[in-house]
Formats: C-alpha cells, sequence, structure tokens
C-alpha cells in the first residue's frame, strides 16, 4: 500500500489524466478556486492490490485557529476509482480517508460527481438529481424525447430575428458581453458574493490548457441579451455559468442556447453533457426547466466527514456562541461543517 499528497501541477495533471474526469478534477480549476480564496489544491492517492483511488480537494484553514480542513471545488468532483466495483471502490476509500484522517484535519466536505460516482459511497448521502443528455445516443433521439414546448420554442427561436454565436476561444469582449448578463441575472436573484466573479477569474478560466470554455451567446437585433458558459473536459460538458437579461426572460434565449451547444457537444463526439439540478439541489423551477430538455437523470451527492469529533463540537460551539445561537438551533442547523456555518 502506497499513500502520497500532491500538490505539483505536473504530477496532479499526470494522475488525473490517467482517469477519466470532468473539468471538476483538474489542476487549472482547483488552482482557479484557489485564486478565489477558496483553498489550496491538494490531491491524495491512494494505492492498494494493485488498484488506485485519487481524491482532489481544497486544503482550507480554520480562521483564528491552528486547525484545517478539507473540501472539494465548486461543482462536480469527486474521487476517481480505477476500480469500478462499489466494494473495492468503498476499501480503496476507506483506507485513504483513513491516511486523510492521520495528518489532523477536522473534517472533510466533498461534493460528488453525478456520473462518475453512481455507487453509492460511505459517508455520502444523495441530495437531489442533475439532468444529463446523453451524447452517444442519436441526435434525433434526443430531440424527440424532449418536452414538446421546448422543441415547439426551438423551432420558433430557429426561424425568429435570435441568433446564437459560438466562441471556442472567447476574446476580452466576448467574456465581459457574459458578465454583464450573468450578473444582471445574478441581481435578479439576489445571489450572495460568492456567485460573482471578477474580470481576471473569468479571462483565467479561459485560458486554461486543461479543459476547454466555450461560450454561446444570444443576440438580438445586435444585443447580446443571453449568454452560457459550457466546459468540456474527458468525454463531458458541464453548463457551468449563464444568464439572461431580465427583461428578454420571455423571449426563452436559453432554450436556443442549450439546442446549439448540444448540437456543437455532439458533434464532438463527447460521452455526456450535464446540464445540472435546481437551486440547492431541489425540484424546483428550475429543475424542470432542465428536465424538459432531457428525462435522463442522475443522482448527486455529498460526502461529509469529521475527522476529530471533540475538535469538531468545540469549534462548532465556540461559533454558535460567537453568533448567539443555542445549542438547539445548532442541531437544527443543515450546515457542514457547522464551525463555518454564518
Amino acid at each position: 500500500m502506497s499513500f502520497h499528497i500532491i500538490k505539483d501541477s505536473h504530477l496532479w495533471r499526470a494522475e488525473v489524466n490517467v482517469f477519466e474526469h470532468d473539468f471538476y478534477h483538474t489542476w487549472d480549476f482547483h488552482s482557479l478556486s484557489s485564486l478565489n480564496g477558496e483553498g489550496s489544491p491538494i490531491l491524495f492517492k491512494l494505492e492498494y492490490n494493485q488498484q488506485t483511488v485519487i481524491f482532489p480537494l481544497l486544503e482550507r484553514e480554520i480562521a483564528g485557529e491552528d486547525y484545517k480542513d478539507l473540501v472539494s471545488v465548486y461543482g462536480y468532483p469527486g474521487p476517481l476509482f480505477s476500480v469500478t466495483e462499489p466494494d473495492l471502490q468503498n476499501e480503496l476509500l476507506n483506507k485513504l480517508v483513513e491516511h486523510i484522517s492521520q495528518l489532523g484535519y477536522v473534517s472533510l466536505f466533498s461534493r460528488l460527481h453525478p456520473l462518475l460516482n453512481q455507487n453509492p459511497l460511505d459517508n455520502a448521502v444523495a441530495l437531489g438529481d442533475v439532468v444529463y443528455f446523453d451524447l452517444k445516443d442519436n441526435l434525433e433521439e434526443i430531440y424527440a424525447a424532449m418536452r414538446n414546448n421546448h422543441r415547439r420554442d426551438i423551432r420558433k427561436l430557429k426561424n425568429s430575428e435570435l441568433t446564437v454565436k459560438q466562441y471556442d476561444q472567447p476574446s476580452t469582449e466576448q467574456i465581459l458581453e457574459f458578465k454583464h448578463i450573468y450578473d444582471l441575472t445574478m441581481d435578479k436573484l439576489s445571489a450572495v458574493d460568492y456567485y460573482y466573479f471578477d474580470e481576471s477569474f473569468y479571462q483565467n478560466m479561459c485560458e486554461s490548457s486543461d479543459y476547454q470554455v466555450t461560450l454561446f451567446t444570444a443576440y438580438l437585433e445586435g444585443q447580446a441579451i443571453a449568454s452560457a458558459m459550457m466546459i468540456q473536459a474527458g468525454g463531458f460538458c458541464e453548463y457551468h455559468l449563464g444568464g439572461t437579461l431580465p427583461e428578454f426572460y420571455r423571449n426563452h434565449p436559453m432554450k436556443l442556447i442549450f439546442s446549439c451547444a448540444l448540437d456543437a457537444m455532439h458533434e464532438k463526439g463527447l460521452n455526456c453533457f450535464v446540464l445540472g439540478g435546481g437551486v440547492g439541489s431541489n425540484k424546483d423551477s428550475l429543475f424542470e426547466f432542465k428536465y424538459g430538455f432531457s428525462r435522463k437523470t442522475a443522482a448527486f451527492s455529498i460526502m461529509k466527514k469529521i475527522f476529530d469529533p471533540v475538535i469538531y463540537q468545540q469549534l462548532s460551539a465556540a461559533n454558535f456562541t460567537a453568533l448567539h445561537l443555542s445549542a438547539v438551533e445548532q442541531d437544527e442547523v443543515g450546515y457542514f461543517p457547522l464551525y463555518r456555518y454564518s
């Protein structure tokens, strides 16, 4: 058995590229998350009985304390395995977690990949479903399976004055168009600061060599009214970020954008195009909108692990005291780790 901790970009890429992976597993996306103040990239690897598991994460300082914890990047990352059998995956993962537990971390929280982590994993719980296209299916069959009103609206939009342009290497101007639309969409949703990004974040994302960023932007009479960022790595494409100017919601430009992206990714020969789920993994109106494009869904799960229960409880109690919340309220909060609740 061998256990490795990897923080070097070249070694990270070499390890990840052995496996089927998504852009959420890449060094560049973890590095970008680090620049965004979310933690330092760290990849754990365990080899046992000629089988391997790797687990890309972010290492975080706990403010005011000498302790650290682990968290995944935003999206759908999770561990990658050289085996497919559930029992063997859990055996590998448990041995990996056992080694991590000896490094002094307080806790671990990770989102899991709905398609690469389909087997039930220990310490994981399913939250909801995500919608995806199986791009190995015939394109005509994919469209035939869409909800009638989506298919009808796509036909109408293709014959309207609305046009969609595909930018495989977005320029600064095209990135700023996207940012303007996305920011106004977040304003409309009263989103918290976490969901806003500066121009350099987008520039760095689009310059990655680990994955391909494509912008699909819809124009009406020369005005950009909707835009979506699709990110490809391995055989996956992910709808990552997007938005529509509030005054053009009723034009349904995102339906045409999804259709154009679907056509493009199918032509590239990718395996899956993931649209994602609803807000907070709920089957809300956003989920229903996406579900209208494809009836294929996969469970989205998260993994939670407390390595040091005593320190975890001490930190959580101190946090809730600072927030003037009672122990009873602490038990009612559905948040992990509790010491980071605000």
